[in-house]
């Protein structure tokens, strides 16, 4: 039983690692979703940045209160910081057009 929870917490982390077989090109991130890039789905966009920004927010909110990190887990706040300001910059220009 106490395997349980690191193999969900892999194979979750693996289901949120296929997306990246979209930086291949655009023909494999419609190969992926089955939708080009120019599909008029401008509303998406919206939802995904809300929920980057939620998944984000959140892992720094529970890493902000553990007493001691590991150098590992140290490493992904600080890509999740940089993802913050990125997300925050997408959904800036999401709100002016």
């Amino acid at each position: 039983m106490r395997f349980v929870v690191p193999v969900v917490l892999v194979l979750v982390a693996a289901i949120h690692a296929l997306p990246v077989i979209g930086v291949l090109g655009a023909s494999k991130l419609a190969q992926l979703y089955g939708v080009t890039a120019h599909d008029p789905n401008p509303e998406l966009h919206r939802l995904a940045l809300l929920a980057g920004l939620s998944s984000t927010v959140s892992f720094l909110a529970l890493a902000s209160h553990a007493e001691v990190l590991s150098a590992g887990v140290m490493s992904v706040v600080r890509a999740d910081w940089f993802a913050l300001v990125l997300l925050l910059l997408a959904a800036a220009i999401r709100l002016t057009r």
